[in-house]
């Protein structure tokens, strides 16, 4: 929860020294690395192998991610809900899998669900 409920913090880039976005679920409550945060955008590094369940939750005003070129999440370590949108079809993680090249920028309108590769 490091960086949880910091809405001061609008931007960041994780490295690519990092490899796990910590998130998850405890006795009810979501925690996250940047739960609640005010990210409007984020660039992921291509080291990054695990991002955990409400890692970017209740960010709403997160309307962009990129991941650099080499990213390759492994499918069983990117929760679906990870970041805000929504599940299934409608998360960032569908999005992410279903493109034909990962890497790159991936956008929503605020407050919308959809993710969409740019």
């Amino acid at each position: 929860m490091a960086f949880s409920d910091c809405t001061s913090l609008t931007s960041i880039i994780i490295p690519n020294s990092v490899t796990t976005i910590a998130g998850g679920l405890t006795g009810g409550n979501w925690y996250g690395s940047f739960y609640a945060s005010g990210l409007t955008n984020v660039t992921i590094g291509s080291g990054v192998k695990n991002i955990g369940e409400g890692a970017f939750g209740r960010c709403k005003s997160l309307t962009s991610v990129t991941f650099v070129s080499g990213s390759n999440i492994p499918y069983d370590n990117f929760e679906e809900n990870a970041f805000p949108g929504g599940f299934y079809n409608d998360s960032l993680k569908a999005a992410y899998y279903n493109s034909t090249g990962r890497a790159g920028t991936y956008t929503r309108p605020a407050n919308g669900l959809t993710w969409t590769k740019s």
